[in-house]
C-alpha cells in the first residue's frame, strides 16, 4: 500500500483532533465563566481575523516553500498553544490566541492541500482526499465528546497542551515520511493572477463568494467551485441546526446527541477506510455503487430520515431512525467532500501553480460561509421556534448540489468521480 494513503489522513487526524480539543476547552470554559456573549465573541475573534488576513498571506507563499512553511507554521502553532495554556484564565488572552491561531491554521489548510496536490499521484488523489475529508467527520464526531469528558477533570490547560503535542506529532509525521523533490513542486512563474480593479467585492472574505482570488475563475460559473460552495453551505447549515433539532424537535438528550454524532463519525470512518484500502474486495464491490449522483441522493435520503425521526410517536423508533440518518449523512458528505476536492485539484492550471490559489480560496470561502450562516441562524433562532422546518434549509442546499452534479454529468465532470 502506498505510504501517502496513510500519511496525509493520519496527519489530518492528528491536527483535527487537537483543534477540536482546543475549541471545546475554550468554548466551554468561556461559556461557564463569562457567559454566552463571550462565547459568541470567541467565534468572531476566530473567524474575522482569518478572513481578513489569512488568504492574502497564504497566496504569497512561494510554491517551492510550501512544505517548509507548513512545517514551520505547524510547529509555531504548537508553541503558541503551549504559551496560551498558561494564560487561559484571561478572556483577552483567549481571544488573542483564538484570533492568531485561526489565522495560522487558515494558512496551514491550503498549504496542506497543496502538499497533497503536488506529492500524490493523480490516480491516488481522489482516495487520499476522501480519506482526509473523512478524518474531519471522524474528529468532529468523536473528539468533542472526549474533550467534554476530560475538561472537568483535567481543565483547559491540559487540553491545550495535548493540542500542542498533537500538532507537533502531525508536523513530525510529515517531516519524517514525506520527501519533497523540486520536480514535484510547481513552477513559481506559472502562477496566475488577476487584476486588482477596485470593487466592493474586493473586501477580503466577501470576494471569495464571487471569484477565486488570484485567478480568473468565477465561482458560480464554474462547476467545481459552485459544487464546493453548495457543499459547504449545506454543511454549515446542518451544523447550525443539528443541536436545536435533536434537543428541541426530536426531544432527545445528551445521550442521543452523542450517539448520533458517533454514527456520523462512523460514516466518516467507513469512507476513511475505503480511501486507505481501495484494493480490498469490499472496497471494489462498493465502488461500483458509489458515485457523485448516488451520494447526493444518499444525503437527501438522510435528511428524509431525519424528518421522519421527528414525526414518529415511538421514541425508540425515532432515535433509531436518527442514528441511521446521521450514519448516511456522515458517509455521503465525507465522500462528496473528498470527491469535490479532487475536482478542485483538476481545475485547469492547478498543476502549474494555481493549486495553492484554489486551496486558499476553498479555505477562505468555508470561513465566509460559516460566518454568514451562523449569523443568520443565530438571528432566526431568536425569532422563530425550532421545528421540522429546520431541515428545509440544508436540504435545499444539498438538493441544489445534486441538481448541479446531475446537470454536469453530460459534460463529464461527475463521470470522473464515478470512474474513480
Amino acid at each position: 500500500m502506498k505510504r501517502v494513503r496513510i500519511v496525509f489522513p493520519a496527519a489530518a487526524l492528528l491536527s483535527g483532533a487537537g483543534n477540536w480539543l482546543t475549541f471545546i476547552a475554550l468554548i466551554v470554559f468561556i461559556q461557564q465563566t463569562h457567559g454566552s456573549s463571550a462565547a459568541v465573541g470567541l467565534f468572531l475573534a476566530q473567524t474575522a481575523p482569518a478572513l481578513l488576513v489569512a488568504g492574502a498571506v497564504a497566496r504569497r507563499v512561494p510554491p517551492r516553500a510550501v512544505y517548509r512553511t507548513w512545517i514551520l507554521i505547524q510547529v509555531g502553532v504548537a508553541a503558541l498553544t503551549i504559551v496560551a495554556s498558561f494564560f487561559v484564565t484571561y478572556l483577552g488572552a483567549i481571544y488573542a490566541y483564538a484570533g492568531v491561531s485561526m489565522v495560522l491554521r487558515s494558512i496551514l489548510n491550503p498549504l496542506f492541500m497543496t502538499l497533497i496536490s503536488t506529492n500524490v499521484a493523480p490516480q491516488d488523489k481522489p482516495d487520499v482526499l476522501r480519506s482526509v475529508s473523512a478524518s474531519s467527520a471522524l474528529t468532529m464526531a468523536i473528539v468533542p465528546a472526549l474533550g467534554g469528558a476530560l475538561l472537568p477533570v483535567a481543565g483547559p490547560h491540559v487540553l491545550l497542551v495535548v493540542n500542542a503535542l498533537l500538532s507537533l506529532a502531525s508536523a513530525t509525521l510529515l517531516f519524517l515520511t514525506l520527501t519533497v523533490s523540486p520536480s514535484a513542486e510547481p513552477s513559481v512563474g506559472a502562477r496566475t493572477s488577476t487584476d486588482s480593479r477596485r470593487r466592493l467585492f474586493n473586501i477580503p472574505g466577501v470576494m471569495t463568494l464571487v471569484q477565486v482570488e488570484g485567478s480568473r475563475i468565477w465561482v458560480w460559473r464554474t462547476f467545481e467551485t459552485r459544487a464546493w460552495i453548495l457543499l459547504i453551505l449545506g454543511g454549515a447549515i446542518f451544523n447550525a441546526i443539528e443541536t436545536p433539532f435533536i434537543f428541541d424537535v426530536a426531544r432527545g438528550g445528551s445521550e442521543l446527541f452523542g450517539a448520533m454524532m458517533a454514527a456520523y463519525g462512523l460514516g466518516g470512518l467507513v469512507v476513511l477506510l475505503l480511501g486507505m484500502f481501495p484494493g480490498r474486495r469490499l472496497s471494489l464491490i462498493l465502488a461500483r455503487f458509489i458515485n457523485p449522483q448516488s451520494m447526493t441522493c444518499t444525503v437527501i435520503v438522510g435528511f428524509a430520515c431525519l424528518a421522519g425521526m421527528a414525526g414518529l410517536e415511538s421514541r425508540a423508533a425515532g432515535h433509531t431512525l436518527g442514528l441511521v440518518s446521521f450514519f448516511l449523512l456522515g458517509t455521503a458528505v465525507s465522500w462528496l467532500s473528498g470527491t469535490i476536492r479532487s475536482w478542485l485539484d483538476e481545475l485547469p492550471g492547478s498543476e502549474q501553480g494555481l493549486g495553492l490559489t484554489v486551496w486558499t480560496w476553498a479555505s477562505q470561502v468555508t470561513l465566509a460561509v460559516n460566518l454568514l450562516v451562523y449569523g443568520v441562524f443565530t438571528l432566526a433562532f431568536t425569532r422563530l421556534p425550532a421545528g421540522v422546518w429546520l431541515i428545509a434549509a440544508p436540504l435545499c442546499a444539498y438538493s441544489l448540489l445534486a441538481l448541479s452534479i446531475l446537470r454536469s454529468a453530460d459534460r463529464g465532470a461527475a463521470k470522473r468521480g464515478a470512474a474513480e
